[in-house]
């Protein structure tokens, strides 16, 4: 998953470089491109927006009080510049069709669609959601169940999510217990179908059944950490 942050720096820019943190730290999440770090020097600006935004799986739009922004002028909103990059942004993301996520920081609210130019208004009938900085780590949660398509978590789920690395120990081991399983079924069939003929009987040696058990607890416990590190 690659996550696309759109911001304005006079408005949310340190709720940003936090989501953005935080994120880099999910497993699932390969990349999170934010301005500051995502652009080296003497790069395009445009171009590189441009290029990240097309590698990416979602767009979050980050909206503060300041987000449409008056110019210098004090009477012209900024969001209506052709140049103002926050619109080139979510332009390039709904024309592109990416996932695109509205994120109100701080009590903002979402502008009305008069207040914006046509090509973002879709942006307006989007689900958005909050994040505030006195429940920052509940509102992220609920950011991450949206980014990956999640239901609401239960107390169980919140806590595994909290800390990947229990979550990830408690799947290898639920691969391990399952794989164990599927072998006491294959013994029992087996001992039905041979009328109770021992394994090492039928396959040789002790020692091939062991290493029979031992492959299988590995492999499922393998696959089942190899499947929760991909989501």
């Amino acid at each position: 998953m690659k996550v696309f942050i759109s911001y304005r720096r006079d408005d949310t820019r340190h709720a940003a470089a936090r989501v953005a943190e935080r994120l880099n730290d999910l497993p699932g999440i390969r990349s999170v491109f934010i301005d500051v770090d995502g652009i080296n020097p003497g790069s395009n600006f445009e171009l590189s927006i441009n290029l990240s935004l097309e590698e990416s799986n979602i767009c979050l739009v980050m909206i503060g009080d300041n987000w449409v922004a008056s110019d210098e002028d004090g009477k012209t909103a900024r969001i209506f510049n052709d140049d103002d990059y926050v619109r080139l942004e979510i332009t390039t993301a709904l024309s592109s069709g990416k996932r695109v996520l509205p994120i109100l920081v701080d009590g903002a609210t979402m502008p009305e669609k008069e207040e914006l130019p046509s090509d973002i208004q879709p942006i307006t009938i989007l689900n958005a959601l909050f994040l505030r900085h006195d429940s920052f780590s509940q509102d992220i949660e609920t950011v991450e169940d949206a980014i990956f398509g999640r239901k609401t978590r239960t107390p169980i789920t919140r806590f595994f999510r909290r800390h990947p690395y229990l979550s990830l120990t408690s799947r290898t081991l639920g691969g391990v217990l399952l794989a164990g399983a599927l072998l006491i079924v294959a013994a029992i069939i087996h001992d039905i179908l041979t009328g109770g003929l021992a394994l090492d009987e039928t396959l040789g040696s002790t020692a091939v059944v062991w290493m029979i058990i031992i492959v299988s607890l590995v492999a499922g416990g393998g696959m089942a950490l190899w499947f929760g590190i991909r989501r």
